[in-house]
């Protein structure tokens, strides 16, 4: 298991784009992880670690609407990065592990964003559309979510870890 670092992932982050949207399967593919669907798996998505072959292969519910798809597949590369020694230890993150923390998992998930939601695409996209980020409202969150296919919830997350203000918006 030949691991990155959190740099030199989110660099390469870029060079799996599609105008605004991450392609995180070709993401995963060209760092050697393979990305399967399963309905069988209680979560909505597992990494895991075979030491016999030194593979990496990350299952999917298939069930899941695709933006989180697409978030848990980001989550799970997060976990690859951050959390590899625990991965190479254990074979997977949950397994001979009583807990995995909240923090390892609140870390993924700002990761897991970041790779959705590169800075420098996320910049453009308010220039470009001229959205005016003293009041950033529900009709933005959309657009943006749409561009970027994650979720409102994602991106208005996001959008405040970078600093913009978002108020408080219910989604339907």
């Amino acid at each position: 298991m030949d691991t990155i670092n959190k740099k030199q992932l989110l660099e390469r982050v870029l060079e799996y784009k599609n105008k605004y949207s991450i392609d995180v399967i070709k993401l995963a593919n060209g760092l050697g992880i393979n990305i399967f669907h399963n309905s069988d798996i209680k979560k909505s998505a597992q990494i895991s670690y075979d030491e016999s072959d030194g593979s990496v292969k990350i299952l999917v519910r298939k069930d899941e609407p695709f933006t989180r798809q697409r978030f848990s597949v980001a989550h799970e590369l997060a976990h690859y990065v951050l959390h590899a020694d625990i991965l190479k230890t254990n074979g997977s993150l949950h397994r001979n592990v009583k807990k995995v923390s909240e923090d390892i998992e609140k870390e993924a998930d700002k990761l897991s964003a970041e790779i959705l939601m590169p800075d420098s695409l996320v910049k453009s996209f308010i220039k470009k559309n001229r959205i005016d980020v003293s009041k950033i409202d529900k009709v933005d969150v959309q657009n943006i979510s749409d561009s970027f296919k994650v979720s409102n919830y994602v991106t208005a997350i996001r959008l405040r870890d970078m600093d913009y203000y978002v108020p408080y918006i219910e989604f339907s």
